[in-house]
């Protein structure tokens, strides 16, 4: 609340082409979000230079929590972007079929459907079955607290 009352306060000279709204929904899809800016409801509010079906490809998108407070600027009539976000709920980046996604569950990074968890979950599980004849074995539970630990961090 304190930082929506001081961008609203910074805002008061009646420049109007930024300004603060509070977040009520998100659409991720489309890559849009419905603000409340003083009462009034504005949707479709860009998170993306392209949206809808076109902003599906490469590219940098921070979703913003639902009741944040966003800056909104005013890109041009009917058209508004968010240009300011004051909570995270998730981060998408994409380039080509490589995509680096983050949110409260984990981190994800993904090269086509191949994700870096899939990846070091394969080795780990690979590595405790080894069984050696001569010398000493992998340490099995270290190699299962490593797994359970990259679970916690990756998705």
């Amino acid at each position: 609340k304190e930082l929506y009352n001081l961008l609203k306060n910074l805002n008061s000279d009646g420049m109007d082409d930024v300004f603060p709204a509070v977040v009520k929904s998100v659409d991720k899809s489309s890559f849009t979000v419905d603000v409340d800016y003083q009462g009034n409801e504005l949707g479709n509010v860009r998170l993306k230079a392209l949206v809808g079906e076109a902003a599906d490809e490469d590219g940098f998108v921070v979703f913003p929590a639902v009741d944040s407070v966003v800056l909104v600027k005013k890109v041009s009539a009917g058209l508004l972007a968010v240009w300011m976000v004051s909570e995270i709920e998730s981060l998408v980046w994409k380039i080509g079929d490589k995509q680096y996604s983050v949110d409260k569950n984990g981190h994800r990074i993904a090269n086509g459907d191949d994700t870096l968890l899939q990846v070091i979950t394969m080795i780990i599980e690979s590595v405790q079955k080894v069984i050696v004849f001569q010398g000493q074995n992998p340490d099995y539970m270290k190699l299962q607290k490593a797994l359970d630990m990259v679970k916690t961090i990756l998705k």
